[in-house]
């Protein structure tokens, strides 16, 4: 399956590496652990981001230290943002958001999680769902008060508050401008 992978047939490493799970008697740790290395990177790179999630879930019950299980972790974010980024693109808003949002709980330590809160916010801006933007930009503010996001959260919490008729709220971010 890795060199498959490496040389560039990724179908056919995952369909190997699916092999090397299923193998009854079972096969030792450190090869199921390469396995579904193989699988989550090559299903990854077919554009496969749910399955690419699945195996690097499956992944982190396997991972040998501290330092590969914040590496799957942050595999899993990105598996999961771009299945954001792809419901988003087919116009599935509701999708994109519960996406983005589910980052928090799937990889609680993963780097993305701020980027994935304020693009949840920005799309249901963009859409025009003021209250619901609303929401994530103050949870946002909350949970990332030093984030370099900061200073457009507060640009965008005037207008969605302006916008959704909540005058007085606004004029304090404008303020804060």
């Amino acid at each position: 399956a890795e060199q498959l992978y490496a040389g560039q047939q990724p179908e056919r490493a995952v369909q190997v590496a699916s092999l090397v799970v299923t193998l009854q008697p079972p096969v030792t740790p450190e090869l199921e652990r390469v396995a579904w290395t193989v699988m989550g990177h090559a299903q990854f790179d077919l554009a496969h981001y749910a399955e690419a999630e699945s195996a690097y879930v499956r992944l982190r019950g396997l991972a040998a230290d501290p330092a590969a299980g914040r590496e799957v972790e942050s595999r899993i974010a990105a598996s999961i943002y771009r299945q954001a980024e792809l419901a988003q693109a087919d116009g599935d808003v509701d999708a994109a958001v519960a996406d983005f949002l589910r980052i928090d709980a799937a990889a609680p330590g993963a780097d993305i999680r701020p980027s994935a809160l304020f693009d949840a916010a920005t799309l249901l801006l963009t859409n025009e769902r003021w209250g619901e933007s609303v929401l994530l930009l103050q949870r946002f503010r909350r949970e990332y008060p030093e984030h370099r996001f900061n200073r457009d959260v507060t640009a965008k919490l005037a207008l969605a508050l302006r916008a959704d008729q909540r005058n007085a709220e606004a004029a304090a971010e404008y303020e804060r401008i």
